[in-house]
């Protein structure tokens, strides 16, 4: 899972370096730091996760190959709704623990 999640942060990296904007990729290590627990879960609690991110990464890097802009801006709208979707499920689904529970 480590490995995974090692090539998944240098996947985005190197994609945002390509594009040429400093700040797109000075954002993107920002929140790629701070999101390696959550990619791990996913990869852990949702089937299925990890062959479907590498998936979307592979449709994102062919459109870039083949210098199709629009395509690869659709493929990366696609990774990212993905991933935010199952982000609100899975925050919607958690609940704090109930204060009257730990007395």
């Amino acid at each position: 899972e480590d490995e995974r999640i090692k090539y998944d942060a240098e996947f985005h990296a190197r994609v945002a370096a390509a594009s040429g904007n400093a700040t797109l990729a000075s954002m993107l290590s920002a929140v790629s730091s701070r999101t390696m627990r959550v990619r791990a879960w996913r990869g852990l609690v949702e089937e299925g996760a990890a062959a479907r991110t590498v998936t979307q990464h592979q449709d994102i890097l062919v459109a870039l190959e083949a210098g199709d802009a629009d395509r690869a801006e659709a493929a990366a709208l696609v990774h990212v709704a993905t991933t935010e979707a199952w982000f609100r499920q899975a925050v919607g689904d958690w609940r704090p623990p109930d204060e009257d529970a730990r007395s």
